[in-house]
Protein backbone atom coordinates (compact mmCIF):
# COMPACT_ATOMS: atom_id res chain seq x y z
CA UNK A 1 0.00 0.00 0.00
CA UNK A 2 2.98 2.26 1.03
CA UNK A 3 4.61 1.54 -2.70
CA UNK A 4 0.83 2.16 -4.18
CA UNK A 5 0.31 5.89 -2.06
CA UNK A 6 3.65 6.81 -2.58
CA UNK A 7 3.06 6.65 -6.54
CA UNK A 8 0.04 8.75 -6.62
CA UNK A 9 1.71 11.77 -5.15
CA UNK A 10 4.26 14.61 -6.52
CA UNK A 11 7.75 14.10 -5.85
CA UNK A 12 7.72 16.74 -3.37
CA UNK A 13 4.64 15.15 -1.28
CA UNK A 14 5.32 12.99 1.65
CA UNK A 15 3.38 9.91 2.19
CA UNK A 16 4.82 8.08 5.91
CA UNK A 17 2.95 4.92 7.68
CA UNK A 18 1.73 6.40 11.40
CA UNK A 19 1.67 3.29 12.58
CA UNK A 20 -0.38 -0.26 12.05
CA UNK A 21 -2.82 0.49 9.27
CA UNK A 22 -2.65 4.33 9.16
CA UNK A 23 -1.21 6.30 6.59
CA UNK A 24 -0.23 9.99 6.28
CA UNK A 25 -0.09 12.08 3.30
CA UNK A 26 1.19 16.24 3.52
CA UNK A 27 0.71 17.80 0.11
CA UNK A 28 2.61 20.56 -0.51
CA UNK A 29 1.22 23.95 -2.11
CA UNK A 30 -2.84 22.68 -2.57
CA UNK A 31 -5.73 23.59 -1.81
CA UNK A 32 -8.77 21.52 -0.43
CA UNK A 33 -10.65 21.02 -3.66
CA UNK A 34 -6.93 19.52 -4.84
CA UNK A 35 -6.61 17.22 -1.62
CA UNK A 36 -9.46 15.62 -1.82
CA UNK A 37 -8.88 15.01 -4.96
CA UNK A 38 -5.87 13.54 -4.04
CA UNK A 39 -7.55 11.54 -1.45
CA UNK A 40 -9.85 10.33 -4.25
CA UNK A 41 -7.59 8.96 -6.28
CA UNK A 42 -5.46 7.26 -2.81
CA UNK A 43 -8.47 5.71 -2.37
CA UNK A 44 -8.92 4.54 -5.97
CA UNK A 45 -5.40 2.33 -5.08
CA UNK A 46 -7.05 0.19 -2.74
CA UNK A 47 -9.63 -0.84 -5.50
CA UNK A 48 -7.48 -2.87 -7.11
CA UNK A 49 -6.37 -6.38 -5.53
CA UNK A 50 -3.45 -7.66 -3.55
CA UNK A 51 -1.53 -10.49 -5.02
CA UNK A 52 -0.30 -11.93 -1.91
CA UNK A 53 1.82 -15.58 -2.44
CA UNK A 54 -1.30 -17.50 -4.47
CA UNK A 55 -3.68 -15.35 -2.43
CA UNK A 56 -5.67 -12.39 -3.88
CA UNK A 57 -6.57 -9.87 -1.12
CA UNK A 58 -9.14 -7.28 -1.45
CA UNK A 59 -9.25 -3.93 1.09
CA UNK A 60 -10.96 -0.81 1.91
CA UNK A 61 -10.05 2.51 3.61
CA UNK A 62 -11.19 5.31 4.95
CA UNK A 63 -9.47 8.55 4.39
CA UNK A 64 -10.16 12.21 6.47
CA UNK A 65 -9.15 15.35 4.77
CA UNK A 66 -7.75 18.44 6.18
CA UNK A 67 -6.07 21.82 5.06
CA UNK A 68 -4.04 24.45 6.21
CA UNK A 69 -5.39 27.36 7.24
CA UNK A 70 -9.01 26.23 6.80
CA UNK A 71 -8.90 23.69 9.72
CA UNK A 72 -5.76 24.10 11.55
CA UNK A 73 -2.48 26.15 11.39
CA UNK A 74 -0.15 23.17 12.91
CA UNK A 75 0.99 19.70 12.17
CA UNK A 76 -0.45 18.68 15.24
CA UNK A 77 -3.98 20.36 14.76
CA UNK A 78 -4.02 19.46 10.91
CA UNK A 79 -3.50 15.86 11.73
CA UNK A 80 -6.20 16.16 14.45
CA UNK A 81 -8.70 16.83 12.28
CA UNK A 82 -7.87 14.73 9.30
CA UNK A 83 -8.30 11.75 11.85
CA UNK A 84 -11.60 13.23 12.44
CA UNK A 85 -12.32 13.10 8.96
CA UNK A 86 -10.96 9.44 8.72
CA UNK A 87 -13.42 8.84 11.86
CA UNK A 88 -16.49 10.43 9.73
CA UNK A 89 -15.27 7.86 6.94
CA UNK A 90 -15.07 4.70 9.05
CA UNK A 91 -18.76 5.79 10.48
CA UNK A 92 -20.14 5.53 6.82
CA UNK A 93 -18.54 2.45 5.81
CA UNK A 94 -15.53 4.28 3.83
CA UNK A 95 -14.55 6.65 1.74
CA UNK A 96 -13.44 10.36 1.39
CA UNK A 97 -14.61 12.89 3.96
CA UNK A 98 -13.15 16.40 4.48
CA UNK A 99 -12.97 17.22 8.00
CA UNK A 100 -15.95 19.63 9.21
CA UNK A 101 -15.29 22.11 11.97
CA UNK A 102 -19.22 22.10 13.02
CA UNK A 103 -19.48 18.59 13.37
CA UNK A 104 -19.12 16.73 17.31
CA UNK A 105 -15.24 15.84 17.80
CA UNK A 106 -13.48 13.91 19.80
CA UNK A 107 -12.11 16.68 21.75
CA UNK A 108 -16.33 18.01 22.48
CA UNK A 109 -16.75 14.77 24.77
CA UNK A 110 -13.17 15.14 26.21
CA UNK A 111 -14.01 18.62 27.10
CA UNK A 112 -17.20 17.34 28.88
CA UNK A 113 -14.89 14.70 30.59
CA UNK A 114 -12.29 17.12 31.80
CA UNK A 115 -15.22 19.76 32.60
CA UNK A 116 -17.37 17.76 34.96
CA UNK A 117 -16.63 16.13 38.01
CA UNK A 118 -17.53 12.49 38.21
CA UNK A 119 -21.01 12.27 40.42
CA UNK A 120 -22.07 15.38 38.22
CA UNK A 121 -21.66 13.92 35.07
CA UNK A 122 -24.62 11.69 34.69
CA UNK A 123 -27.01 14.28 35.38
CA UNK A 124 -24.99 16.69 32.70
CA UNK A 125 -25.25 14.06 29.80
CA UNK A 126 -28.88 13.36 30.76
CA UNK A 127 -29.66 16.76 30.42
CA UNK A 128 -27.43 17.36 27.27
CA UNK A 129 -29.21 14.36 25.51
CA UNK A 130 -32.61 14.44 24.01
CA UNK A 131 -34.63 11.03 23.94
CA UNK A 132 -37.62 10.46 21.39
CA UNK A 133 -39.39 7.45 21.20
CA UNK A 134 -41.02 6.14 17.94
CA UNK A 135 -43.31 3.13 18.43
CA UNK A 136 -42.99 0.13 17.13
CA UNK A 137 -46.06 -1.98 15.26
CA UNK A 138 -46.87 -6.09 15.14
CA UNK A 139 -47.18 -6.57 11.41
CA UNK A 140 -49.59 -9.69 12.57
CA UNK A 141 -51.51 -8.77 15.48
CA UNK A 142 -51.72 -4.86 14.49
CA UNK A 143 -50.97 -3.85 17.79
CA UNK A 144 -48.15 -1.52 19.27
CA UNK A 145 -46.01 -4.08 21.03
CA UNK A 146 -42.62 -1.86 21.14
CA UNK A 147 -40.75 0.91 20.56
CA UNK A 148 -37.36 2.26 19.89
CA UNK A 149 -35.54 5.11 22.04
CA UNK A 150 -34.24 7.21 19.08
CA UNK A 151 -30.90 9.68 20.87
CA UNK A 152 -30.63 13.21 20.35
CA UNK A 153 -27.62 15.22 20.86
CA UNK A 154 -28.02 19.44 21.45
CA UNK A 155 -25.11 19.85 20.01
CA UNK A 156 -24.23 24.29 21.21
CA UNK A 157 -23.75 25.00 17.39
CA UNK A 158 -25.29 22.83 15.12
CA UNK A 159 -28.50 22.17 16.94
CA UNK A 160 -30.13 18.39 17.61
CA UNK A 161 -27.81 16.30 16.19
CA UNK A 162 -28.75 11.97 15.52
CA UNK A 163 -26.39 9.07 17.18
CA UNK A 164 -25.19 8.58 13.98
CA UNK A 165 -23.72 12.00 14.47
CA UNK A 166 -21.77 11.38 17.46
CA UNK A 167 -21.10 8.03 18.60
CA UNK A 168 -18.28 8.23 16.27
CA UNK A 169 -16.21 10.37 18.04
CA UNK A 170 -17.37 9.72 20.86
CA UNK A 171 -16.41 6.24 20.32
CA UNK A 172 -12.63 7.58 20.37
CA UNK A 173 -12.93 8.88 24.02
CA UNK A 174 -13.64 7.39 27.62
CA UNK A 175 -16.71 8.85 27.93
CA UNK A 176 -18.72 6.54 25.79
CA UNK A 177 -19.31 3.54 28.43
CA UNK A 178 -20.85 6.50 30.56
CA UNK A 179 -23.01 8.02 28.27
CA UNK A 180 -24.22 4.48 26.99
CA UNK A 181 -25.10 3.58 30.68
CA UNK A 182 -27.12 7.23 30.54
CA UNK A 183 -29.04 6.18 27.19
CA UNK A 184 -29.91 3.11 28.80
CA UNK A 185 -30.97 4.25 32.30
CA UNK A 186 -33.76 6.72 30.40
CA UNK A 187 -35.05 4.32 27.84
CA UNK A 188 -35.31 1.90 31.12
CA UNK A 189 -36.67 4.65 33.49
CA UNK A 190 -39.25 5.33 30.14
CA UNK A 191 -40.39 2.09 29.38
CA UNK A 192 -41.15 1.41 33.29
CA UNK A 193 -43.23 4.61 33.51
CA UNK A 194 -45.47 2.97 30.33
CA UNK A 195 -45.60 -0.37 32.26
CA UNK A 196 -46.93 1.46 35.00
CA UNK A 197 -49.66 3.06 33.29
CA UNK A 198 -50.60 -0.11 31.98
CA UNK A 199 -48.96 -0.32 28.53
CA UNK A 200 -46.29 -3.31 28.03
CA UNK A 201 -44.01 -1.77 25.36
CA UNK A 202 -40.55 -3.24 25.04
CA UNK A 203 -38.09 -0.96 23.89
CA UNK A 204 -35.27 -1.09 21.91
CA UNK A 205 -32.06 0.57 21.92
CA UNK A 206 -28.71 0.92 19.57
CA UNK A 207 -25.62 1.08 21.31
CA UNK A 208 -21.99 1.36 19.73
CA UNK A 209 -20.51 -2.17 18.69
CA UNK A 210 -17.49 -1.11 20.73
CA UNK A 211 -19.57 -1.68 23.57
CA UNK A 212 -19.10 -5.11 23.19
CA UNK A 213 -15.42 -4.87 23.74
CA UNK A 214 -16.40 -4.31 27.37
CA UNK A 215 -16.43 -7.70 29.35
CA UNK A 216 -18.57 -6.59 32.33
CA UNK A 217 -21.39 -4.90 29.28
CA UNK A 218 -23.67 -7.73 30.14
CA UNK A 219 -23.92 -7.39 34.23
CA UNK A 220 -24.24 -3.84 33.53
CA UNK A 221 -27.22 -4.06 31.38
CA UNK A 222 -28.61 -6.88 33.77
CA UNK A 223 -28.07 -4.54 37.02
CA UNK A 224 -29.92 -1.92 35.26
CA UNK A 225 -33.04 -4.38 34.49
CA UNK A 226 -32.62 -5.06 38.16
CA UNK A 227 -32.81 -1.38 39.41
CA UNK A 228 -35.99 -0.93 37.40
CA UNK A 229 -37.91 -3.88 38.11
CA UNK A 230 -38.27 -4.96 34.38
CA UNK A 231 -38.01 -8.56 32.88
CA UNK A 232 -34.80 -8.90 30.41
CA UNK A 233 -37.88 -9.29 27.40
CA UNK A 234 -38.30 -5.07 27.72
CA UNK A 235 -35.06 -4.51 27.00
CA UNK A 236 -33.65 -5.22 22.62
CA UNK A 237 -30.44 -4.20 22.57
CA UNK A 238 -30.04 -3.15 19.00
CA UNK A 239 -25.98 -3.27 17.52
CA UNK A 240 -24.41 -1.63 14.49
CA UNK A 241 -22.25 -4.25 12.74
CA UNK A 242 -20.46 -1.26 11.00
CA UNK A 243 -16.93 -0.54 11.69
CA UNK A 244 -17.46 -3.83 14.35
CA UNK A 245 -16.10 -7.14 13.28
CA UNK A 246 -18.75 -8.93 15.61
CA UNK A 247 -17.94 -12.28 14.69
CA UNK A 248 -14.22 -12.05 16.61
CA UNK A 249 -14.33 -14.02 19.60
CA UNK A 250 -14.44 -11.45 22.15
CA UNK A 251 -17.85 -9.84 20.73
CA UNK A 252 -19.38 -13.15 20.60
CA UNK A 253 -18.70 -13.77 24.09
CA UNK A 254 -20.17 -10.21 25.14
CA UNK A 255 -23.33 -11.32 23.05
CA UNK A 256 -23.69 -14.71 24.49
CA UNK A 257 -23.52 -12.91 27.82
CA UNK A 258 -26.26 -10.73 27.25
CA UNK A 259 -28.37 -12.91 25.30
CA UNK A 260 -27.97 -15.41 28.66
CA UNK A 261 -29.22 -12.32 30.73
CA UNK A 262 -32.79 -13.00 29.15
CA UNK A 263 -32.74 -9.55 26.72
CA UNK A 264 -33.32 -9.71 22.74
CA UNK A 265 -30.22 -8.99 20.91
CA UNK A 266 -31.35 -7.19 17.32
CA UNK A 267 -28.83 -6.19 14.47
CA UNK A 268 -29.53 -2.91 13.26
CA UNK A 269 -29.01 -1.51 9.77
CA UNK A 270 -28.68 -4.93 8.21
CA UNK A 271 -28.27 -4.73 4.42
CA UNK A 272 -25.96 -1.53 4.58
CA UNK A 273 -23.48 -3.14 2.87
CA UNK A 274 -21.15 -4.40 6.02
CA UNK A 275 -23.45 -7.33 7.79
CA UNK A 276 -21.69 -10.42 7.65
CA UNK A 277 -24.60 -12.24 5.74
CA UNK A 278 -22.74 -15.38 5.39
CA UNK A 279 -21.43 -15.54 8.85
CA UNK A 280 -24.85 -14.61 10.75
CA UNK A 281 -25.54 -18.02 11.76
CA UNK A 282 -22.81 -17.47 14.01
CA UNK A 283 -24.30 -14.40 16.02
CA UNK A 284 -26.33 -15.00 18.89
CA UNK A 285 -29.25 -12.31 17.72
CA UNK A 286 -32.89 -12.45 17.88
CA UNK A 287 -33.83 -9.88 15.09
CA UNK A 288 -32.27 -8.00 12.30
CA UNK A 289 -33.63 -4.60 11.71
CA UNK A 290 -33.20 -3.38 7.99
CA UNK A 291 -31.71 -0.54 6.98
CA UNK A 292 -34.77 2.20 6.29
CA UNK A 293 -33.09 2.69 2.62
CA UNK A 294 -33.68 -0.38 1.62
CA UNK A 295 -37.61 -0.18 3.17
CA UNK A 296 -38.66 3.37 1.75
CA UNK A 297 -38.40 2.18 -2.18
CA UNK A 298 -39.65 -0.61 -1.67
CA UNK A 299 -42.87 -0.20 -3.59
CA UNK A 300 -40.87 0.84 -6.35
CA UNK A 301 -37.71 -0.70 -6.89
CA UNK A 302 -37.67 -4.35 -7.40
CA UNK A 303 -34.53 -5.15 -6.34
CA UNK A 304 -35.19 -3.40 -3.63
CA UNK A 305 -38.28 -6.05 -2.59
CA UNK A 306 -36.32 -9.04 -3.40
CA UNK A 307 -33.59 -8.29 -1.12
CA UNK A 308 -35.81 -7.76 1.35
CA UNK A 309 -38.24 -10.77 0.73
CA UNK A 310 -34.83 -12.76 1.07
CA UNK A 311 -33.56 -11.14 3.79
CA UNK A 312 -36.62 -11.83 5.35
CA UNK A 313 -36.86 -15.43 4.69
CA UNK A 314 -33.43 -16.27 5.65
CA UNK A 315 -33.71 -14.72 8.87
CA UNK A 316 -36.90 -16.56 9.57
CA UNK A 317 -34.93 -19.72 8.62
CA UNK A 318 -32.45 -18.77 11.05
CA UNK A 319 -35.08 -18.05 13.98
CA UNK A 320 -34.90 -14.25 13.69
CA UNK A 321 -37.56 -11.84 13.44
CA UNK A 322 -37.45 -8.66 10.81
CA UNK A 323 -38.14 -5.37 11.49
CA UNK A 324 -38.84 -3.14 8.95
CA UNK A 325 -37.89 0.77 9.15
CA UNK A 326 -38.75 3.20 7.23
CA UNK A 327 -42.14 2.81 5.93
CA UNK A 328 -43.43 6.34 5.00
CA UNK A 329 -46.04 5.65 2.93
CA UNK A 330 -49.27 3.66 2.74
CA UNK A 331 -47.81 1.62 -0.74
CA UNK A 332 -44.47 1.04 1.43
CA UNK A 333 -46.95 -0.19 4.39
CA UNK A 334 -48.27 -2.83 1.84
CA UNK A 335 -45.16 -3.98 0.22
CA UNK A 336 -43.57 -4.47 4.03
CA UNK A 337 -46.47 -6.57 5.07
CA UNK A 338 -45.99 -8.74 1.49
CA UNK A 339 -42.59 -8.98 2.32
CA UNK A 340 -43.68 -10.88 5.33
CA UNK A 341 -41.77 -8.60 8.21
CA UNK A 342 -42.90 -8.96 11.66
CA UNK A 343 -42.77 -5.62 12.90
CA UNK A 344 -42.50 -2.08 11.06
CA UNK A 345 -41.84 1.45 12.32
CA UNK A 346 -41.94 4.19 10.21
CA UNK A 347 -43.98 7.94 10.23
CA UNK A 348 -46.52 6.43 8.29
CA UNK A 349 -47.17 4.33 11.46
CA UNK A 350 -45.96 6.85 14.31
CA UNK A 351 -43.46 9.41 14.47
CA UNK A 352 -40.76 9.81 16.73
CA UNK A 353 -42.48 10.97 19.86
CA UNK A 354 -41.46 12.59 23.08
CA UNK A 355 -42.28 10.91 26.27
CA UNK A 356 -45.34 13.26 27.12
CA UNK A 357 -46.72 13.07 23.42
CA UNK A 358 -45.70 9.43 23.50
CA UNK A 359 -48.07 9.06 26.39
CA UNK A 360 -51.04 10.95 25.41
CA UNK A 361 -50.43 8.96 21.94
CA UNK A 362 -50.87 5.99 24.05
CA UNK A 363 -53.61 6.72 25.50
CA UNK A 364 -55.48 7.67 22.41
CA UNK A 365 -54.32 5.13 19.59
CA UNK A 366 -51.41 2.01 21.02
CA UNK A 367 -54.26 0.58 23.40
CA UNK A 368 -56.68 0.24 20.54
CA UNK A 369 -56.02 -2.96 17.91
CA UNK A 370 -55.15 -1.52 14.29
CA UNK A 371 -57.76 -2.62 11.94
CA UNK A 372 -55.90 -1.96 8.69
CA UNK A 373 -54.12 0.15 6.78
CA UNK A 374 -56.76 2.83 7.00
CA UNK A 375 -55.90 3.03 10.55
CA UNK A 376 -52.67 4.00 10.57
Amino acid sequence: MGQRFSGRVRAADVVARLGGDEFAVLLHDADLPAARRAAVALHHQLDEPFSIESATLQVGGSIGVAACPEHADDVEGLLRCADAGMYASKARGGGVTVFDAGAPQPDDFARIANGTSSHRLPGYLAGSFRMRFQPRLDLRSKRFTGMEALVRWHHPQRGLLTSEDFFPPAEQTALLPRLTEVILREALARSRACSELGHRLAVAVSVPGTSLHEPAFADRVAALLAEFRLPPSSLVIQIAERGTPLVERGCREVLHALRATGVRLGLDDFGSGSSPLTRLHELPVDEIKLDPPLVTDLDTDRRAAIIVTSATALAHGLGMSVVADGIETAAVLDAVLASGCDYGQGRRIARPLTFVELESWLDGTASRAVAGRDRL
